[in-house]
């Protein structure tokens, strides 16, 4: 399943909309957030983006695991990360934790997304 990978590489993107297509229309759970609408999703990284322009994702291989329970998929990756700003560098590794369900029309989407930082 590269659905989580491809959604972390999206945010390498300075188009917001690459990342903000894999959300449900509400998602339950946002980080820190709950319920929280693609527009809000799509605010929420305009600003992440214009704080960190530069950013590189990279999935660890081997840390990809999926779990199933009825409509629900529960997608963890493990990934490193750099960021910059004209001012500052970050990097680390951060493990990502998705739940995602199949929409109306098929595909997939996510309905609920964490991220806990390892280093």
């Amino acid at each position: 399943m590269f659905f989580a990978v491809d959604y972390i590489k999206a945010g390498e993107s300075a188009d917001v909309s690459q990342r903000n297509q894999y959300f449900a229309p509400v998602v339950s759970r946002f980080y820190e957030d709950t319920n929280y609408s693609r527009s809000q999703i799509r605010s929420s990284d305009q600003q992440y983006y214009r704080k960190w322009p530069v950013r590189s994702y990279l999935p660890i291989e081997g840390t990809f695991a999926v779990q199933e329970d009825g409509d629900l998929i529960y997608v963890t990756e493990v990934f490193s990360w750099t960021v910059i700003s004209p001012h500052q560098r970050l990097s680390g590794k951060s493990k990502l934790f998705c739940t995602i369900r199949f929409s109306t029309d098929g595909g997939m989407e996510i309905v609920g997304i964490n991220e806990q930082r390892i280093n």
